[in-house]
């Protein structure tokens, strides 16, 4: 790739050693990457390679289509702290990413349904312009049947709110005004025989405005 790319061999020696290190074994050359990927290695290290390609020949704009999908969530830490280098070095850098987690650390973000953009701005200014109502975070004992229960009351007009989202084994409920209804809610999973847990109103978190926005 290197070749065609078009670097020099000065440029290409320089390259090579700043963007690829192995702990393990101090700098490793591209002939290492190219051996391990060839013999089947994981999405991760072939994440790794098709990066460190794409900055061989030190481009001024690089874009990455969901470059970090498969990969583990440490190589994703370290794949997103080469990008972060890059970009201190001047390097704009474009990403679409399934990941909302990564896409908080952008200094730009656009939100895309069917070919239009629906939100843009930093992540701070979408959640100021975008997020209609509060999030209430509620910790049950049973978060699957809590979504159902919620669900439930939310679909026959009892319980009065926006959006009733899974959030690992975190429930999170969207409305205006949300903490209003939080002894209605906190009576109706009790009523289930669900402890509620923890329960609070918190700052909504990107994912939140997406599925928001996405609605």
């Amino acid at each position: 790739f290197a070749l065609v790319a078009g670097p020099s061999n000065g440029i290409l020696a320089g390259s090579v050693p700043s963007l690829v290190h192995v702990p393990a074994t101090g700098y490793a050359g591209p002939d290492a990457f190219a051996f391990r990927v060839s013999v089947g290695q994981s999405d991760s290290e072939v994440a790794a390679v098709s990066l460190i390609a794409g900055l061989l020949h030190r481009p001024e704009i690089l874009f990455l289509d969901e470059p970090t999908a498969g990969v583990d969530p440490i190589s994703r830490r370290d794949f997103w702290d080469l990008l972060y280098r890059q970009v201190a070095g001047g390097v704009t850098v474009f990403v679409t990413t399934h990941y909302m987690d990564e896409a908080e650390h952008c200094h730009r973000l656009a939100f895309i349904q069917r070919g239009q953009i629906i939100a843009y701005g930093s992540p701070q200014e979408i959640k100021l312009e975008k997020m209609v109502g509060q999030v209430l975070e509620i910790e049950p004992s049973d978060a699957i049947q809590a979504i159902q229960v919620l669900r439930e009351a939310q679909i026959s007009g009892q319980l009065p709110v926006d959006e009733v989202e899974l959030y690992g084994s975190l429930v999170h409920v969207v409305a205006p005004e949300v903490q209003a209804h939080l002894p209605d809610i906190e009576s109706r999973l009790r009523q289930a025989g669900i402890d509620p847990g923890s329960m609070a109103v918190i700052e909504p978190s990107l994912e939140d405005v997406f599925i928001a926005c996405m609605r």
